[in-house]
């Protein structure tokens, strides 16, 4: 986009995200692009640049980075090597070749593992090996300030840095191990999500998030520590076409839907969990409610060799079922709330397959309206990676993906749904697509039920036929 609007004109202005806003707590490492982003701008007629970073100096590198593109912004061609050696001497002492190392290690470690470094990254990159060896480098921080003259001074900017390792143990992707019978899962050692919290604010930390306090943080991650170790039965059915996994105890999650008759993994949570997307679950819907698993346990009320049921009761106390039932070539999902209480209640809830693209191929998503079929993604940019669309009016009746190039995809049929979110990433990291259907989030009354219902199948045809 710079390089054709270069040519049209003379004088650009770039407002340019250099943290990540999505947390800014979450390591970032992006220094070894600030100079040929900057360089970029400059050779493409950018006159005007607002260098945008963390909203206080307690995220993540906030100090250094402010510093460097101040620098560079003033001259484009500086040594940049030269001045974070400096800013790293003067600012941390000491501790100064171990920040150096830990900056590298998050460096080597994101490139390692591919994909774009985007601002509102969520950190799928981090591992268990990373935090380890942060936390060395940090102990030899730590004992190298502590016997500095300026140690009073120095300590707690080195702290302020070594945040960034504690969210990272606190939330980092987990080890996973999954078979057909067992889900185990394990993160690193962390503080508690209390202590975390705490240690922030105790360094000035305001704005854990972009424009938001700390009621953001917790409803972005949760108000409880994620679990450094827990494990799950794997539970199965299936017929002559399809097998299903799902782990009841692991947020009833869908870890597998594989056909075969056709030999295509549709879900494959069993390699992806923790990493990228590739789960179906119920996810919260409506309200204040953050999108995220709508329980972290379910109980196994019915099995059949084709037919499941999981049971879970919602923080407000509805309880949620779900029934999942092969039935030839189709698998049915049935999604109930039931409000046992004696008072109102938010019970809104979607179904969340994130279905696999067989690749990066870009879907085509699809909408029925009881009368006629829409391609909804029709005229997107084919250079853009990934796309949304939300109907919520309780129109569609039917939706599918369709893959051009594998000649097939996946139809739902919706019984009570109040809305309908066609979503897919098609990025080397994401490969999905999402077929979520959304239920009504108006409040249930004392002993009042409702279910949402769909039918999904595997199509061989677009949805018009042609």
């Amino acid at each position: 986009d710079i390089e054709k609007w270069s040519k049209l004109a003379p004088r650009l202005h770039v407002w340019d995200y250099t943290t990540n806003f999505r947390n800014f707590q979450t390591p970032f490492p992006n220094f070894h692009v600030l100079q040929p982003n900057v360089q970029f701008f400059l050779n493409h007629n950018v006159r005007g640049i607002f260098e945008q970073g963390s909203i206080d100096r307690g995220g993540e590198f906030a100090p250094l980075r402010g510093y460097l593109l101040a620098k560079l912004m003033w001259n484009p061609e500086a040594d940049v090597k030269a001045l974070m050696d400096e800013f790293l001497h003067l600012y941390y002492g000491e501790a100064a070749p171990y920040i150096r190392e830990y900056i590298q290690l998050i460096t080597d470690t994101q490139k390692a593992k591919g994909g774009v470094l985007i601002f509102a990254d969520r950190g799928s990159w981090i591992d268990k090996e990373m935090v380890a060896k942060a936390e060395i480098i940090f102990a030899n921080a730590f004992t190298a300030v502590d016997a500095s003259p300026r140690a009073r001074e120095l300590r707690p900017r080195v702290e302020v840095v070594y945040l960034q390792v504690q969210y990272s143990a606190l939330m980092c992707p987990p080890d996973v191990t999954i078979t057909e019978k067992d889900l185990s899962l394990t993160r690193p050692p962390s503080l508690s999500l209390e202590e975390y919290a705490a240690t922030l604010k105790k360094h000035g930390v305001k704005h854990p998030l972009d424009g938001q306090n700390f009621d953001g943080l917790y409803k972005q991650i949760g108000t409880v520590t994620p679990p450094r170790a827990f494990s799950s039965t794997v539970q199965t059915i299936a017929n002559d076409q399809y097998e299903v996994w799902v782990a009841p105890e692991a947020q009833g999650t869908v870890l597998r839907w594989r056909d075969k008759k056709r030999g295509i993994e549709w879900v494959r949570g069993y390699e992806t969990y923790g990493l990228k997307p590739g789960l179906w679950q119920d996810w919260a819907l409506g309200g204040d409610l953050a999108e995220k698993p709508a329980a972290d346990k379910y109980a196994v009320v019915n099995h059949t060799s084709d037919s499941i049921t999981l049971r879970a009761t919602l923080a407000n106390g509805v309880v949620l079922d779900r029934v999942m039932t092969l039935s030839g070539d189709a698998l049915d999902v049935a999604l109930t709330c039931t409000n046992p209480t004696t008072s109102p209640q938010t019970a809104g809830v979607k179904m969340h397959p994130e279905f696999w693209t067989q690749g990066a191929n870009k879907p085509e998503v699809w909408a029925f309206d009881g009368a006629t079929w829409s391609f909804l993604n029709k005229d997107v940019n084919p250079e853009h990676k990934a796309w949304g669309r939300l109907i919520d009016d309780g129109s569609i009746k039917q939706a599918a993906f369709y893959l051009p190039k594998q000649k097939i995809g996946i139809e739902a049929h919706f019984e009570s749904a109040a809305g309908f979110l066609g979503f897919f990433s098609i990025s080397k990291d994401a490969e999905h697509v999402n077929l979520e259907v959304l239920s009504s989030v108006t409040p249930l009354a004392p002993g009042e039920t409702r279910t949402t219902k769909a039918t999904f199948s595997v199509a061989e045809k677009r949805p018009t036929g042609k």
